[in-house]
């Protein structure tokens, strides 16, 4: 087995969660919501809105409107601000869920082999490659045992029985063939006129023949 290391797990560059937390922190305190800045700009325009109902010979409302806008929009770039905040503490809480639960599988992983060795590792190794070898043996011995019981033996059998049937059909055509031979071969032919008789006739043996003596 190849030597192996425990890589710190604790490195930030080790730790993409980590880093983007540290990322979106970093955002986070970058979007600040000025409240004092914000009561100010409010105070000055109910200031302005008091002067000018105070003015009776007031008769342009162009600067009202101005003040009213720019602090309109002034407050709504705040609320945006603060709705990317709420959206970047949701990230950020998420991240640490996942940051958390990776810390308790590596955790879990350090649990499990502490204590172990390098030689521990290779004997479990080698353990699990005896038993695989085994079943794998034991497996094909068992493949091959059916193989000879319903395969092989089955088509032995068959072939035995064609070649004992071949063997009986030999038998009975030999024992046809001598028969007639030995039928042929005892025919009485010179004591046969041409019209008596002819070699395919069929002679009974135990009929007594009277013979023409020359």
């Amino acid at each position: 087995m190849n030597n192996f290391s425990i890589t710190n797990l604790k490195s930030p560059e080790n730790d993409n969660d980590a880093v983007h937390k540290k990322y979106l922190m970093e955002q986070l305190n970058s979007i600040e919501v000025n409240n004092e800045h914000l009561n100010e700009r409010i105070g000055d325009v109910k200031r302005f809105f008091k002067r000018q109902l105070n003015n009776k010979d007031f008769n342009d409302d162009t600067k009202l409107q101005q003040e009213v806008t720019s602090l309109k929009s002034f407050i709504e770039e705040q609320l945006v601000n603060v709705s990317n905040k709420t959206e970047l503490i949701s990230l950020i809480s998420t991240l640490e869920d996942n940051i958390a639960k990776q810390k308790l599988d590596i955790q879990q992983l350090i649990d499990n082999i502490l204590g172990e060795n390098e030689e521990t590792f290779q004997q479990e190794l080698n353990d699990l490659e005896t038993k695989l070898n085994s079943e794998l043996l034991t497996n094909i011995q068992q493949q091959i045992q059916n193989i000879d019981d319903s395969v092989i033996k089955q088509q032995i059998t068959t072939i035995n029985n064609l070649v004992l049937k071949q063997d009986k059909n030999i038998l009975a055509l030999e024992k046809k063939f001598l028969k007639k031979e030995s039928y042929y071969f005892n025919l009485p032919f010179r004591y046969l006129r041409r019209d008596d008789a002819s070699i395919t006739d069929n002679i009974d043996a135990s009929t007594e023949i009277d013979y023409k003596k020359f």
